[in-house]
């Protein structure tokens, strides 16, 4: 039994209670061997019994600020994919293990001596963050990650590694410009700061947008997008105190030359032009549809919200989509666009949500496709977003959809309506398809192996048939810009055309659906 203090507590408590008070930056115990053990900062194990124990306490001679901090990122690194397989909550060792990074960092002479600066972290707020975060934050510019210049160490969602890097706040200019153009701005200032980081260069810093978070999240790229200078630390490499000090320090002297030119010199705002308008009249000059069928596609897509695009190979299904979509957008805005193909092996998993394989060799709960979104859309709620799904009839559509089936009802979107996931903790705020988000439908109606769509799904979308164009006049005028020849032109469409009307009184084997 391990030996206990005089209040009770072992030893190995009573480290972590002047730890967590900062009195204490590691343990020494004498062990019945005769061994010295040292336990820097939050031992993992207990020590005991040990013959003797002494506190080292923070104002001795040593250790220094330094110590522990490269131990504390490996076992955070080590600690981390096993706590984000659990459901969220306060977790005491891990919280330990975060506060004392914290602690060691303020204490570091380069942020000590710097009164304005600040350390703070994150873990996630109500679900664990794929890439979790320890920021150096100056009041004078920013207190919070949302908005201004940091630094921050960002960790690989894998937890292979860790970036100490110089960075922006994402959420403020997204929330302000827009998804498209925020991340514009954000890159564009990357660009122009790194002229400014010269000293970073020289102690190994890259300065470009190669830096690779091993993530899917939107957060993650986000950060990646809004990187100006990273260096990168591998979890089983990782540099000794000294060396990430210093590297603290030179990041620190460049964040002080940045706060210094902002103040003694406001830059000029640089205004982003607002995206061009996407016409009616620009989608046609692509499309062999004439205005009468495109508005009527449009008109089915805003009132039913979802709509499923039906017809041979080569009628343009895809082409069509993609133009109905920045109509309703009313810009090309491909950030508020996404796309993706079902087939026989695709799953809910990979859809809305699941667990996979982690490279602990547990599992992780990771969110989908839709599911991401669906939160992006959520963020901007006056702003259309258009999920399509091509080959929508490949897949096991109530397999993959799963609540879905109920929750893009036009009808039943909102908060309202919201239902808690297959895979939702029970802490979890129930999840919901805002109103703004627009699904788009791509049926390949030749390949009778597939399975039929079910009546419960042909119940929540509208269906509309594309037929070959073949006969539309702008089908020639798009071959005679082309220098076609006039004959040949003539042979192409009456040779495909009575094809095709073969094809279609042949009801048995092939059909209309084959033209």
């Amino acid at each position: 039994m391990e030996v206990r203090s005089a209040t009770g507590d072992t030893w190995t408590q009573k480290a972590k209670k002047l730890h967590l008070q900062r009195k204490l930056d590691f343990m020494k115990a004498k062990m019945p061997d005769g061994a010295l053990r040292y336990f820097i900062g939050l031992p993992d194990s207990r020590p005991g019994p040990p013959n003797a124990v002494e506190f080292v306490p923070r104002h001795g001679a040593k250790p220094t600020p330094v110590d522990g901090i490269r131990d504390d990122l490996e076992r955070f690194m080590r600690m981390y994919p096993e706590r984000r397989s659990r459901a969220f909550a306060t977790d005491e060792e891990l919280w330990e293990c975060i506060t004392s990074l914290q602690n060691r960092l303020s204490a570091l002479p380069a942020v000590a001596a710097r009164p304005d600066l600040g350390v703070d972290w994150s873990v996630g707020q109500g679900n664990w963050a794929r890439v979790p975060w320890i920021a150096f934050l100056d009041a004078r510019i920013t207190d919070t990650t949302e908005r201004g210049i940091y630094g921050v160490f960002l960790f690989r969602e894998d937890m292979s590694g860790v970036y100490l890097t110089f960075n922006q706040g994402v959420t403020e200019p997204k929330e302000t410009h827009g998804a498209t153009s925020g991340l514009q701005l954000l890159r564009e200032t990357a660009t122009a700061l790194r002229s400014q980081c010269g000293e970073l260069e020289r102690v190994g810093f890259r300065l470009d947008d190669g830096i690779d978070l091993r993530t899917e999240g939107t957060l993650g790229r986000d950060y990646e997008a809004a990187t100006i200078a990273y260096k990168l630390y591998e979890r089983d490499n990782l540099p000794d105190n000294e060396e990430i000090a210093a590297d603290i320090e030179a990041l620190l002297a460049t964040y002080d030359r940045y706060i210094g030119a902002q103040i003694s010199e406001q830059p000029p705002n640089r205004p982003i032009p607002p995206p061009a308008l996407y016409t009616m009249q620009e989608a046609l000059a692509d499309l062999f549809l004439n205005q009468e069928d495109l508005e009527q596609l449009l008109i089915l897509l805003r009132t039913k919200k979802n709509l499923v695009l039906q017809g041979p190979p080569g009628v343009g299904k895809t082409f069509i989509a993609r133009r109905l979509a920045y109509l309703l957008m009313e810009h090309r805005d491909d950030a508020r666009f996404r796309m993706v193909q079902f087939h026989q092996a695709y799953a809910y998993e990979d859809f809305i949500q699941g667990y996979r394989p982690s490279e602990s060799g547990g599992f992780i709960r990771r969110d989908g496709l839709f599911f991401d979104f669906a939160k992006l859309a959520e963020a901007e709620p006056h702003k259309p977003y258009v999920f399509v799904i091509d080959e929508i009839n490949r897949g096991n559509l109530s397999k993959i959809l799963g609540e879905l089936m109920l929750l893009i009802e036009s009808d039943k979107r909102g908060e309202e309506y919201a239902l808690p996931l297959a895979y939702s903790r029970p802490d979890e705020r129930p999840f919901s398809v805002p109103p703004n988000l627009y699904i788009l439908g791509l049926m390949n109606t030749a390949d009778r192996s597939l399975a039929i769509v079910d009546y419960a799904l042909r119940r929540r979308f509208a269906f509309q048939k594309l037929q070959p164009q073949f006969s539309n006049s702008k089908f020639r005028a798009y071959l005679e810009t082309r220098g076609t020849d006039h004959d040949l032109i003539n042979l192409i469409i009456d040779r495909m055309t009575a094809l095709n009307d073969e094809i279609a009184a042949d009801k048995l084997r092939l059909g209309w659906a084959t033209r």
